[in-house]
């Protein structure tokens, strides 16, 4: 037996924080655009103007906008609320990004894009310095680790299956 591959495979991430009402407004114009085209609606949003395509409805858990990146980038989940400590924002990393970029370079570009959609974090108190600073909170609610094997011999066994 060989190994092939090994990475993670999925991720479901989510950050205590905010969107700014602008980007908000951005949504919201492009997910009634999607309503009426009765399909995604392209907009360019966050001061890089990433490209995503929103979709016609929100999501379970009170996130009133869902949009996607790309094949290769992410699906958003993003609540309205302006509070930046509540978990207003949930992303599931499609298995293609880790695949071609890896978790630490996955985990940065969420960072980033964080950063480019102008999200604000809650203020927490550094325990050293004792000043106070906004930074994302995470929370990983999901993270599959996948291995590929190579053998000439693999028999699936059927008690093994439910």
């Amino acid at each position: 037996m060989q190994k092939i591959y090994a990475n993670f495979d999925k991720l479901d991430v989510s950050f205590q924080g905010a969107f700014p009402q602008t980007v908000l407004n951005q949504l919201e114009t492009a997910k009634e655009a999607a309503q009426l085209a009765k399909s995604e609606s392209l907009a360019l949003i966050g001061k890089d103007k990433i490209k995503v395509l929103v979709a016609e409805t929100g999501s379970q858990g009170g996130y009133a906008y869902r949009f996607s990146t790309g094949p290769g980038g992410e699906i958003w989940r993003v609540s309205r609320s302006q509070d930046t400590t509540k978990w207003n924002i949930n992303i599931s990393v499609s298995s293609m990004a880790l695949a071609l970029y890896g978790y630490k370079q996955v985990k940065n570009r969420l960072y980033e894009r964080l950063n480019s959609f102008n999200v604000k974090f809650p203020s927490t108190q550094e325990e050293d310095t004792k000043r106070f600073s906004e930074r994302p909170i995470e929370s990983i609610a999901r993270i599959d680790f996948c291995v590929d094997f190579i053998t000439d011999e693999f028999k699936p066994v059927l008690e093994n299956f439910i």
